[in-house]
């Protein structure tokens, strides 16, 4: 076995040394400097409460606009790291750089019967030291796997219509019903399946009977993935699809310009996949590349399922951004990342007529690798342990409370980073949206506030007889006491 073991490693020899720097690009000096903001909290608390089986959510996490929930698939994907790591929240980070490994060494394998080796490899190289997708795998948000978990389920896909078994295409569905539980940007991409399939049955001139049973064994396994997404708009008065409506009516302004729009989409999504600031300055030259690109794989994408899907997943997703006004932000474009990649990919193996691997080793060296030392080092505040260390100035002013409320001010700042680890330690706060009145109110200052009692904020204005009972600066935060004066 041991023998089997060396003499595997021994032939990918290449891929073990990637593997080696991917490990140390997502998990070097990982708790000092991944992401732990109010999002992150929030995530954090929920699934705190899914591994101490307090709660088993069956919604997700609401979209950044919109308060448009998504599926609970993710908070159980990392839950088990959180118990791994005794309640760290670097476990959660760890969990995504563990699965972006993971994910991109699927790719690299279930594509074998679609791509050449040499195009697995290139395209391998991208999913592990492209610095956007680095950046995701180092801190833990839901749509930061959005760019893996799609391709792989174009991959199933057209493995499904390659073979027509029953098989893949319930792979396929169930692929697509854990997706979309990650962001709803896949959501644009879904009918592109149903029509392709449609093209290709069509072509292929497959019985209507198999196209019924395969589609309706795919479209089953998918809708009881969501089904929880479904009972709970049938619950709650379809309350997801009209926050959805009303975020695509919101979306346009009375000053329009689909022209302009389209044009920023494009720059804005080479420039990030690419990571080149001249794609953003350019847009002339972002049009250039893409249309070289399609141009350069025009046979592929007209011949080979994968890569007219890839083509099409791009042109769908940077017409719905420039369509709907969406904001031009990294993780909008994840479903694209890894179809821009393929083309540029085989671009390379046709222009220099040798493995692309060498070709993209150059660009990433060349391009990124400056990028990495910012990534891997540690920032002047360092979230987690920043987190940790207010909710520690926070303990001894709620040590003798029952009950207390922790708000921030402004209003729009979060204190979920800070309630977490508060509630691990075992003085958690009122949830944020309880009307009840605390013995104590804890008000945690992002900016200067002369006058907090006199802050018409609702649970401030709503305490009564309000006292400052103690002040505590830290760093940039001014944390205060309230009580009740009448009653101490």
């Amino acid at each position: 076995m041991r023998k089997k073991i060396m003499k595997a490693l021994s032939r990918n020899t290449y891929l073990v040394i990637f593997f080696v720097l991917a490990l140390f690009l997502r998990f070097y000096n990982l708790e000092n400097t991944a992401m732990f903001l109010g999002d992150q909290g929030r995530d954090a608390i929920i699934v705190k409460r899914i591994v101490t089986f307090e709660n088993l959510p069956a919604i997700g996490p609401p979209s950044s606009i919109g308060q448009v929930y998504l599926g609970p698939f993710y908070y159980y994907l990392i839950a088990p790291f959180l118990l791994i790591f005794k309640f760290n929240p670097v476990g959660l980070a760890f969990a995504v750089g563990f699965y972006s490994l993971i994910l991109s060494f699927a790719i690299y394998y279930f594509s074998k019967e679609i791509l050449n080796k040499n195009l697995r490899l290139a395209l391998l190289l991208f999913m592990l030291f492209s610095p956007i997708l680095l950046e995701f795998s180092r801190f833990s948000w839901n749509p930061n796997l959005l760019p893996y978990f799609s391709f792989l389920t174009t991959i199933f896909f057209v493995k499904a219509i390659k073979k027509k078994s029953l098989k893949d295409f319930l792979i396929f569905g169930g692929s697509s019903g854990l997706t979309i539980q990650l962001h709803y940007a896949f959501l644009f991409i879904l009918p592109l399946y149903a029509l392709y399939l449609f093209y290709y049955s069509l072509k292929e001139k497959w019985e209507i009977k198999k196209i019924v049973k395969l589609s309706l064994s795919s479209l089953t396994l998918f809708t009881f993935l969501i089904s929880p997404l479904i009972i709970f708009d049938l619950r709650y008065n379809f309350l997801n699809l009209k926050n959805f409506l009303k975020l695509v009516e919101e979306t346009q302004p009375a000053q329009f310009s689909f022209a302009n729009n389209l044009t920023t989409a494009i720059s804005k999504s080479l420039s990030f996949a690419f990571q080149a600031k001249i794609f953003g300055k350019l847009p002339v030259l972002s049009l250039f590349l893409l249309l070289s690109l399609v141009v350069i794989n025009f046979k592929r994408i007209k011949k080979e399922p994968l890569f007219s899907l890839s083509f099409f997943k791009i042109i769908i997703l940077i017409f719905a951004i420039a369509l709907f006004n969406f904001r031009p932000i990294p993780h909008y474009f994840g479903v694209l990342y890894l179809p821009l990649y393929l083309l540029l990919t085989s671009a390379l193996l046709k222009l220099f007529k040798k493995p692309p691997f060498f070709a993209s080793l150059l660009f990433i060296f060349l391009f990124w690798l400056p990028q990495y030392k910012n990534l891997l080092s540690t920032p002047e505040t360092p979230q987690i342990p920043y987190a940790r260390a207010t909710a520690r100035n926070i303990l001894p002013l709620v040590a003798k409370e029952k009950e207390y409320q922790l708000i921030a001010l402004p209003p729009w700042e979060s204190t979920k980073h800070f309630r977490y680890f508060l509630e691990i330690w075992g003085k958690r706060p009122l949830e944020e949206e309880s009307s009840k009145i605390p013995e104590a109110l804890i008000i945690v200052c992002f900016k200067e506030c002369k006058d907090p009692i006199g802050d018409p904020q609702w649970q401030i204005a709503a305490f009564p007889n309000k006292k400052i009972d103690k002040i505590v600066k830290f760093k940039n935060l001014k944390i205060v006491k309230i009580i009740d004066g009448k009653k101490r």
